[in-house]
């Protein structure tokens, strides 16, 4: 997949951006802050309704609590996958190391990413690829619509192996490095 949009007729009348590219762009001004790279295309980012706002808030709370001190929680902070020319920006991810590691270059790969979707589960789910890809060891989505955790694991060429959803009152065991479980009526 080369673009978000596979429309022929489109597709060959579309401009594909490197991350290079996008980075330039964006330092320039001339984008707004609320856009990602998603297979060398620009996607507008959806607006944070009060309960995405509240679920994420409340997941950072708890992860943070719990969190080995050599690892971070990131927020809306890119992952750049080249291999995709990619960046997306998830909701939540965790990542090995201090903040002071990405002062250069975005990470590369993370731990966990967590996205929070209520009106964007099409494109979350289009996102699967770019972490499995990036090596992320485990994807959440947290499908606020179904009241519903989908949970991928296990990477291997671009996907995940293993697919497990969780409703509101299952408890969810967090990846390592933290050894705690949830539900998701903890978090809505």
């Amino acid at each position: 997949m080369s673009l978000v949009i596979e429309n022929p007729a489109l597709g060959k009348n579309l401009y594909e951006f490197t991350i290079e590219k996008y980075h330039e762009l964006s330092l320039s001004g001339l984008m707004p802050r609320n856009l990602e790279l998603i297979f060398g295309g620009i996607v507008n980012k959806m607006t944070i309704s009060p309960i995405h706002a509240k679920v994420v808030n409340k997941a950072r709370r708890i992860i943070m609590e719990n969190l080995p001190k050599n690892f971070s929680v990131r927020q809306e902070s890119p992952i750049t996958v080249q291999k995709l020319k990619s960046e997306p920006e998830p909701d939540l991810c965790i990542v090995e190391g201090s903040e002071d590691e990405y002062t250069n270059s975005h990470p590369t790969t993370a731990i966990w990413v967590i996205e929070i979707s209520n009106t964007s589960l099409d494109l979350d789910r289009t996102k699967k690829k770019i972490y499995a890809t990036a090596d992320v060891s485990t994807y959440w989505i947290i499908n606020l619509m179904k009241k519903e955790i989908e949970v991928y694991t296990n990477p291997m060429v671009g996907d995940y192996t293993t697919v497990e959803v969780y409703t509101i009152d299952d408890t969810i065991s967090m990846p390592l490095p933290l050894t705690i479980s949830i539900r998701l009526k903890d978090l809505v």
